[in-house]
């Protein structure tokens, strides 16, 4: 999950980026990211948060046939779709975002798109916990990594038919993810109210309640 205000720093950053990029470089490619390009990604950007989604959509799509090479894009295209729940095509679009950058911030959330998407496919639920592992790998601090990297193994535990040894080996990796994510809460000074509601989540599915609803209330 990522707030409207989230996505306004991470646009920032990510503009920030490009900008050190094309002074440092100064590449073809760089050059590409003018002025006019980042008020087309910031278009696409403020259409998926005004929650236009078909709009966002139609309007990268038209977009891309000029610049075709543009991770930000595709990144819309893959949480819009998301939204509108065509899992699909939101793989296919955060696969298209790491192709084309896969050492950045943006990948980074292309990964968790990736785990997501999976997640909610049938039988998906091995392949998102591979791409939520890449994501703890870039950043170890996020608890919501955790978080829906364990819903997956609950989703495995909870496969009909599985034998008692395995489901209890997913039920102990979901335990430790939870745990990690009452770890993070632990240790962070500020207060994240994402990370509280995580937190609580965690409590629950550890069996306590109690401190669930605390951490709620």
């Amino acid at each position: 999950y990522i707030d409207k205000k989230e996505i306004e720093i991470e646009i920032e950053l990510i503009r920030d980026e490009k900008v050190n990029n094309l002074e440092i470089e100064k590449s073809e490619e760089n050059k590409i990211y003018d002025d006019d390009l980042y008020d087309l990604i910031d278009q696409a950007d403020l259409l998926y948060l005004d929650g236009k989604l078909k709009e966002s959509i139609a309007f990268i799509e038209a977009q891309i046939k000029k610049y075709p090479n543009i991770p930000e894009f595709y990144q819309v295209l893959a949480l819009s779709n998301w939204r509108l729940k065509n899992f699909e095509k939101q793989i296919l679009f955060a696969q298209k975002v790491i192709e084309l950058e896969n050492d950045s911030e943006l990948s980074l959330n292309a990964y968790n798109l990736l785990g997501i998407g999976y997640s909610l496919k049938q039988g998906g639920e091995q392949q998102s916990i591979f791409y939520y592992k890449k994501c703890i790998d870039k950043k170890s601090d996020e608890h919501s990594f955790y978080r829906n990297r364990a819903i997956s193994y609950i989703g495995l535990e909870l496969l009909p038919n599985l034998p008692i040894k395995i489901r209890n080996n997913y039920k102990l990796k979901a335990d430790e993810d939870l745990r990690k994510i009452i770890e993070i809460s632990k240790t962070t000074k500020k207060i994240d109210y994402q990370l509280l509601h995580s937190e609580a989540l965690a409590h629950n599915l550890l069996g306590n309640p109690k401190l669930a609803l605390g951490l709620l209330n």
